[in-house]
């Protein structure tokens, strides 16, 4: 009936907002982790990196050794550092793509409960219910045009016919007396 319908209406609008809060809070922690954000790692910038070179052809030229020592020290570190930055930004947007894809999921699980919960809420709107003398319920769907109306003069007819055959009816049966 027409409160089981507001019940499921709620419950379904209830879940929906309930994946719709969850779904930001995901994507909450997927931009800022709550103002804490996401720490990433890089190496130094090139301008860094080069002056750090010259000074380590120097250094190796100082103590003897050639520059393709400074050369394979330079290329191991840089390959060294870009490994260990590289992993730990992709282990940060990872995690931020996690969340990304609850959000996601959570989205699209209210946008159905949402539309399921269209269901109910037509169905209580368009349907109404009218209790007659003997208290049996009708439901009657509200169809403003002209077949309605025709539909609902054949329905009473039927209910008044019904109610004159009760009426009317007689007793038939005869007595002798002897």
């Amino acid at each position: 009936d027409g409160k089981s319908n507001n019940y499921i209406f709620i419950l379904l609008i209830g879940i929906s907002i309930m994946g719709l809060l969850i779904s930001i809070y995901n994507l909450i922690r997927a931009f800022g982790e709550f103002f804490k954000g996401y720490e990433y790692s890089s190496i130094p910038y090139a301008q860094q990196l080069y002056d750090w070179n010259i000074e380590l052809e120097k250094y190796y030229e100082n103590i003897g050794n050639s520059s393709d020592d400074a050369i394979k020290h330079f290329d191991k570190y840089i390959t060294e550092n870009l490994i260990k930055h590289t992993d730990h930004n992709m282990y940060v947007n990872d995690k931020k793509f996690a969340y990304i894809f609850k959000s996601k999921k959570n989205l699209v699980f209210s946008i159905i409960f949402t539309l399921l919960s269209v269901v109910p809420f037509l169905f209580s709107k368009y349907t109404t219910v009218k209790e007659n003398p003997q208290t049996t319920k009708i439901y009657l769907v509200k169809m403003p045009n002209k077949f309605y109306l025709e539909l609902n003069k054949i329905n009473n007819s039927i209910k008044s016919n019904k109610n004159d055959c009760k009426k009317s009816k007689t007793d038939t049966t005869t007595t002798t007396t002897r």
